[in-house]
């Protein structure tokens, strides 16, 4: 428990005393009842509103985990749901923006000639009408859990991602995934072109990454220099346009 303890001092320093009483509380509940199978909001424990724990995750879970021996808390886990847009008007679908999970993803019909994956929402929302193209939300490293949809598997996946140390964390990921993945606006010109608009990555990853192209590996190397980040929002449209269309023809 000491080490548990010292991972989470700062934030249990600065908590009241009645929220120490109810984090006590709420982590023993847990800790006895380690495949409760209830959702957040779901606790039988006095004095917690619904929403507390959603709040206080961060110092919540090392305590279980300390106590119980065991990852996670035996919660329910909703399906985590991807924004889908279809590029192409002429896919026999009668829905064309929508949020699915994995496994309702799976039963749609579809047969594009190429899914873009997007990390950032707003990129998958900037794309304009492409031939045979499906746009998906990644919604970052969540973006393997997208890897039992057949008709991705079976199509050319194109990943744009940020331009940072995580972005080639995600792409490896989703080349791992699906083996023919490529990426795109994750190259060295990109960065480049739009240098100005990189910022310090907070906190860049420093450890190997593996799934990378020798071209994807330099970009890599160049951000790393100065801890980059050039997030796929900076990058201009007309040229991310240019870029996507060119590489679909």
């Amino acid at each position: 428990m000491a080490p548990a303890l010292k991972t989470v001092a700062q934030r249990l320093a600065a908590a009241s005393d009645d929220d120490v009483e109810r984090l006590i509380a709420v982590v023993r509940w847990l800790a006895d009842h380690p495949d409760s199978g209830l959702s957040a909001r779901q606790l039988p424990v006095e004095g917690v509103d619904t929403k507390w724990l959603e709040r206080r995750r961060r110092l919540v879970d090392p305590l279980v985990e300390a106590l119980s021996g065991r990852p996670g808390l035996g919660l329910a886990r909703e399906p985590q749901r991807f924004r889908v847009r279809l590029l192409d008007d002429a896919m026999a679908c009668p829905l064309r923006d929508f949020t699915a999970s994995p496994a309702e993803l799976a039963a749609l019909e579809l047969t594009p000639d190429w899914v873009i994956v997007c990390e950032n929402l707003a990129s998958v929302l900037s794309l304009g009408p492409l031939p045979g193209c499906v746009a998906v939300h990644g919604l970052g490293q969540d973006v393997v859990e997208l890897g039992p949809v057949p008709w991705i598997a079976a199509a050319r996946v194109l990943y744009w991602g940020d331009l940072d140390s995580h972005g080639f964390r995600i792409l490896a990921q989703a080349r791992k995934t699906w083996p023919q993945t490529e990426s795109i606006l994750m190259d060295e010109a990109t960065l480049e072109r739009f240098l100005p608009l990189a910022v310090p990555e907070p906190v860049p990853h420093k450890g190997p990454i593996g799934y990378l192209t020798a071209a994807e590996g330099a970009a890599l190397s160049r951000l790393r220099q100065g801890d980059l980040r050039l997030e796929q929002e900076r990058v201009g449209r007309a040229y991310a346009d240019q870029a996507i269309r060119r590489r679909i023809s």
